[in-house]
């Protein structure tokens, strides 16, 4: 957006300095301006063309500056609601992880959620949280696992389904990859938080 702006802004404040050009070249300036404008948002190429012709059909310079400033200002209201929008959906499906952990949480069954297909809504998710959809429930089910191993006395098979897992093995598997030592040793203690940093950095 920065780029467009520099670039309108420059066109507009050199006006004074064109007046031997004629309103044709300045127009035809404007009108690359524009198709720098649509190919930025990734437009087609109908909608371009009728901006185009807009540019020239306008009676004045000043016509066509308003006409191409409101251009870049919607698009930069909307990729500002873009950016809310991703943020909010983000945000709804962490919750909803937060709330179902122990379930089956498929991207399809988030995505489905917010309404955005799996592929755009797992890169909106790495984007915004820096984790894959799966490695982000991996670490809160572990999280988990971490507290009710500390704060409670279930048993591994139990805290294995408490917190979203089907198969002990793979249970296990996980929680020593996260934390760098197995369930059992966790709870006596064998690697503190601190550790487990160390491991995992």
């Amino acid at each position: 957006m920065t780029h467009l702006w520099e670039h309108f802004h420059l066109l507009k404040n050199g006006m004074g300095d064109m007046g031997s050009y004629s309103q044709i070249y300045t127009r035809f300036l404007f009108s690359n301006l524009v198709k720098e404008f649509f190919t930025h948002q990734h437009q087609d190429r109908k909608k371009l063309e009728t901006a185009v012709q807009k540019v020239y059909e306008m009676q004045s310079v000043q016509e066509v500056i308003s006409l191409v400033e409101t251009l870049i200002q919607n698009m930069e209201e909307r990729l500002a609601a873009s950016k809310d929008g991703a943020r909010n959906e983000v945000a709804q499906a962490k919750s909803y992880i937060y709330e179902h952990y122990s379930e089956d949480i498929s991207v399809e069954k988030l995505s489905e959620l917010v309404y955005l297909s799996p592929g755009y809504f797992s890169y909106i998710f790495k984007k915004e949280t820096g984790d894959t959809v799966s490695r982000f429930i991996r670490n809160y089910r572990m999280e988990q696992a971490k507290k009710l191993l500390s704060d409670t006395s279930m048993k591994i098979v139990q805290i294995c389904k408490e917190t979203g897992f089907s198969n002990v093995s793979y249970f296990c598997k996980n929680f020593r990859e996260y934390c760098g030592c197995s369930p059992e040793q966790y709870r006596k203690g064998g690697m503190t938080d601190a550790q487990t940093e160390t491991v995992l950095s």
